[in-house]
């Protein structure tokens, strides 16, 4: 493993390019310094894309950005989703970069119940036994 660069940079693995070839790329990944981000990964950038990750007080990502890359990088568009959680660390709503909303609904005891999707059920009546999900009802 290669650190290079200001900050906590670290090469860590070298990917493939999709077509096949054996042409190589690096992707560099670097870790928070301070506040929610400490110690966590906050960005992931190869020649393709930059993702950027932000952390709640929680520890749990709050909003990740994603910026697939052209050969003019200016140009690019960023690409970001938010995610929103309950007091105790649960999922509770996803904000896509399309605009479109899922959230997720659980009951006293922590269970998912269902899924939202732009306010209109989607997955619902999830039922349970001993060995965890067993049916659910699918909405289209």
């Amino acid at each position: 493993m290669a650190q290079s660069g200001a900050g906590p940079w670290l090469v860590l693995q070298k990917d493939q390019y999709t077509d096949g070839s054996d042409r190589y790329e690096q992707t560099s990944f670097a870790y928070g310094t301070t506040g929610n981000n400490l110690g966590k990964l906050t960005s992931a950038n190869n020649k393709r894309a930059e993702t950027q990750l932000n952390y709640n007080s929680l520890g749990l990502v709050a909003e990740k950005s994603v910026k697939y890359l052209t050969t003019q990088k200016t140009t690019a568009p960023q690409l970001k989703t938010h995610y929103a959680y309950s007091a105790g660390g649960k999922l509770k709503q996803i904000g896509l970069p399309s605009g479109n909303i899922v959230n997720y609904d659980y009951n006293a005891t922590g269970q998912l119940t269902g899924i939202r999707f732009n306010d209109q059920s989607f997955i619902n009546n999830i039922q349970y036994n001993a060995n965890g999900v067993k049916a659910w009802t699918y909405s289209q």
